[in-house]
């Protein structure tokens, strides 16, 4: 039985859902206060939406209806099937990009910015309580030094030559960061900003935060071991996305959080295992697939990795108006 057995086939067989060659448009859609939001999803036909609240920050974000939900469930579920599937009979393409260091980013018009590490308790991130629940402190001098965390940051703002064709190309303005523990072996991804140019032929083939996010963890864990290659690395364990802005992503985390009958709380906010339809849905939000194809077009070099577990949380002692993801990594078994 492969992995997709696992899962209903009246959902996987509703292709009609879904159109490859729609892939990267933006489908706009409506709710009831006429609202257009635009959805970055593969998808024929409009999403409904009934408004609700479940949240305490934005009262305008909608929530999915039936046949909304059944949309983003199965695709899901689908994420969660490429994710689980062993690597000898995956047909998901690898990332061809996966040399380590900076020269490869930089080739393709990406500058690396760095810069002092991030106050953990500051408006920026708000993730402290998160960290020390999982046993990482970041208090100044302590066991876990704020030194041992990396900050990242590839910014796409310069004209480039393309490596591969010659030609020169405009800058895509995409904007992503991190802060790496190599030790822990833990993400905070603070910024998720992708190119869009139009045409999208216009974006640099080196461009999805799956890839450049692997080239810079695998270029921090190189350093982190004083080596100059590996043939393996070492997978994240966890990965925080604090301020999710994703009109889509905001949608499905509120229509989760209605269906299970919870609240935007704070850590540790409502954690829902990818055996359960709720967690299955936040695979569908743009950010969460992010880390899923990171995960999945890196099996050469992670080896079997999954999603078990996503947390919504809210910062502690503060009203968000942003929602906060948690993704937990674990060995596929």
């Amino acid at each position: 039985m492969t992995v997709m057995d696992h899962y209903s086939e009246s959902c996987l067989r509703q292709q009609d859902f879904f159109s490859n060659d729609t892939v990267n448009r933006l489908v706009e859609v409506s709710h009831a206060d006429n609202k257009t939001i635009a959805i970055p999803f593969g998808l024929k036909g409009n999403l409904n939406f009934n408004k609700q609240l479940h949240r305490r920050g934005q009262p305008d974000v909608p929530i999915l209806d039936d046949n909304g939900w059944h949309t983003v469930l199965c695709t899901g579920r689908q994420m969660l099937a490429i994710i689980r599937q062993p690597l000898a009979n995956n047909h998901f393409p690898q990332s061809d990009f996966i040399a380590s260091g900076n020269p490869l980013l930089r080739s393709w018009g990406w500058q690396r910015r760095r810069g002092i590490s991030i106050d953990f308790r500051s408006e920026d991130a708000k993730v402290e309580d998160v960290l020390n629940a999982k046993g990482i402190r970041v208090d100044r001098g302590g066991p876990e030094s704020w030194t041992e965390w990396n900050r990242h940051q590839q910014r796409h703002h310069s004209f480039y030559q393309d490596p591969e064709t010659g030609a020169s190309k405009r800058p895509a303005f995409a904007n992503y960061e991190w802060h790496f523990n190599s030790g822990r072996r833990v993400i905070i991804a603070n910024n998720q900003f992708a190119p869009r140019l139009d045409p999208a032929s216009d974006n640099p083939r080196l461009k999805q935060w799956s890839d450049v996010t692997f080239l810079e963890w695998y270029y921090n864990q190189i350093r982190s071991n004083q080596q100059d290659g590996l043939a393996s690395i070492a997978a994240p364990k966890f990965i925080i996305i604090p301020k999710i802005t994703s009109d889509l992503s905001q949608v499905i985390i509120e229509s989760v959080l209605d269906r299970a009958d919870h609240y935007y709380d704070p850590w540790p906010g409502v954690t829902f295992s990818t055996s359960t339809e709720y967690s299955q849905a936040l695979l569908a939000c743009p950010n969460s697939k992010a880390v899923a194809f990171f995960l999945a077009t890196h099996k050469r070099q992670f080896g079997e990795k999954y999603i078990s577990e996503i947390t919504i949380f809210e910062p502690a002692n503060i009203v968000e108006e942003y929602p906060y993801l948690a993704f937990k990594i674990e060995n596929v078994t």
